[in-house]
């Protein structure tokens, strides 16, 4: 009896310490990846709100599907989202804006990220709160939208 209780307690040490271990390099590699997709993102964002709302089609992967409020439905493709923002080329111009909460979660080469997003106006107030959800795809080195679904917060929350 005290052979079993001496190997179970050995194999439950074992298996802990099995268990830390690979967990450790997960949640450093998913910790890597989301500050790499979240450091474009704002670069991105930036520029978007900086009156290249073009800019956030270079985060696509080429057969990516989006929806958006603006949407009557589903968008196919890089080119079709780039021809949905290209009349706002120029045109959008938001002081400041804020990603909170993002959260992403890595399942070998997919990641979904979902963050709020707040744009402000020039008085310094939120003018429109944003939920996001961005699936994205590994490619190589390079992580790119695959799906994108946005939906506006009504004011009243």
């Amino acid at each position: 009896m005290r052979t079993l209780r001496s190997s179970l307690s050995s194999f439950i040490v074992l298996l802990a310490a099995c268990a830390s271990t690979q967990t450790r390099p997960a949640i450093n590699a998913e910790r890597d990846v989301s500050g790499k997709i979240l450091t474009r993102l704002q670069a991105v964002a930036e520029r978007f709100y900086n009156k290249d709302p073009l800019a956030y089609t270079e985060l696509l992967a080429e057969d990516v599907t989006y929806f958006a409020p603006i949407t009557p439905g589903r968008v196919e493709g890089r080119g079709a989202v780039r021809a949905l923002f290209a009349p706002f080329q120029g045109k959008v111009s938001v002081p400041r804006f804020e990603i909170l909460n993002p959260k992403l979660q890595l399942h070998g080469d997919i990641g979904i990220l979902t963050y709020n997003l707040n744009e402000y106006g020039t008085n310094g107030a939120v003018a429109t709160r944003w939920n996001s959800t961005e699936v994205y795809r590994q490619f190589g080195d390079k992580w790119q939208v695959v799906h994108a679904h946005w939906s506006q917060i009504p004011k009243t929350q």
